[in-house]
């Protein structure tokens, strides 16, 4: 019986070691995490879908690591983050900017009518002594965005 109750006692004193070295090694942090640990965690919702990310707190500021996907040449994004603390919601809208493509700007030529403006009257194919436009060929449109408005 004393020497169950003997390895029983060295058992329990080397396990109070062990946990007073763990918690000075790591300069007292697992005190910390446990009272984190009884508050409520932040729920961060991404282009609103919950995420797992957890904000970090450092020094009463949060932080959320973002990730963004790299591709060729230049990309830009557009992140708006709303913050509430009383309910402990973190909410990123994350959108790409897109850039505009050919044939969704308005013709400057012709602000957009696809006529050719050197033309008298303007799309007539027909210069101001009544011959052949030099500028349309005689078609009308506009040289610059080929009649359609936009380029």
């Amino acid at each position: 019986m004393k020497r169950v109750l003997l390895i029983f006692c060295s058992s329990l004193l080397v396990a109070i070691v062990l946990l007073g070295g763990t918690i000075c090694v790591s300069g007292g942090k697992c005190s910390t995490a446990v009272l984190l640990a009884a508050e409520e965690a932040y729920k961060v919702f991404l282009n609103n879908s919950p995420s797992t990310m957890k904000p970090v707190d450092e020094k009463g500021t949060l932080f959320v690591p973002l990730n963004f996907p790299v591709e060729e040449g230049k990309t830009n994004w557009t992140v708006a983050v709303e913050y509430d603390n009383a309910s402990r919601t973190v909410r990123i809208q994350k959108t790409k900017v897109k850039q505009k493509l050919r044939g969704d700007t308005k013709c400057n030529r012709c602000d957009g009518s696809g006529k050719c403006q050197a033309c008298y009257p303007a799309g007539s194919g027909k210069n101001i002594s009544d011959g052949t436009c030099n500028a349309c060929d005689g078609t009308g449109k506009c040289f610059y965005c080929d009649g359609k408005g936009k380029y």
